[in-house]
């Protein structure tokens, strides 16, 4: 277990927080790992269980790890998250999780699908992906413009080439994304290739679809990564 400072708050959306913590001492980890964190008991005068979540950075020599978190009223953890202020202390436990991208995994490209909070460990790796000339697509869709986490990294990066990406919104009717679920068929049509590794996170039912729609599309079973939340 390693103890944390929380060096920095960021409203992502409304109801979605970055943390940016501080370790006391380094923890090793791969892209896409995920940690439990802890609220000490005496902080909130009861036992909060733990909870996991996805780091949302890549592996660095700066003690530092990011975690991008739902806030839900009335939960058993994120309500408690969210009442905490910076320079407070969290404890971190792992790293934890085989959905991860390093220099064991032999490969020059990757497509990163996401769908809501899932999108997390994404950026993880899409970032360790970029920092080692690992040619980087990303698919990522939410409910609204307004829901769309880390989205202005996401288009700079697009902008600048350095990845290609297709945003899309589910419930937005007025959104200046692409107004349509991942389905198969708009995966036949906007996949950037069939090559390299596959990374699909999200809620069970819509990775479980999009590994579906991969797989008739000729994407080899051993090529997809999955990390299902919920």
């Amino acid at each position: 277990m390693v103890k944390a400072k929380i060096r920095e708050i960021i409203q992502e959306t409304p109801d979605i927080k970055r943390l940016i913590l501080e370790l006391d001492k380094n923890m090793p980890f791969k892209a896409g790992q995920f940690v439990m964190l802890k609220i000490d008991s005496e902080r909130f005068d009861k036992l909060i269980p733990t909870r996991a979540y996805s780091i949302a950075n890549a592996p660095n020599d700066k003690f530092e790890i990011q975690i991008i978190a739902k806030i839900i009223p009335d939960s058993n953890f994120s309500q408690y998250l969210d009442q905490l202020e910076t320079h407070e202390e969290i404890e971190v436990q792992g790293p934890y999780g085989r959905f991860t991208l390093s220099d064991k995994d032999k490969t020059t490209e990757v497509t990163l699908l996401g769908a809501g909070t899932g999108v997390a460990p994404l950026v993880g790796i899409m970032e360790y992906a970029l920092q080692n000339n690992i040619k980087s697509h990303l698919i990522y869709c939410d409910k609204t413009d307004e829901d769309l986490i880390n989205i202005k990294q996401f288009d700079e990066l697009t902008q600048n080439r350095k990845i290609t990406s297709k945003i899309l919104t589910t419930r937005d009717k007025d959104s200046k994304r692409i107004k349509c679920h991942v389905t198969k068929e708009f995966l036949k049509e906007n996949l950037p290739t069939r090559k390299g590794l596959f990374y699909v996170c999200g809620p069970l039912e819509f990775v479980n679809n999009v590994v579906g729609y991969l797989e008739e599309l000729g994407i080899e079973k051993d090529n997809i990564k999955t990390e299902r939340y919920g």
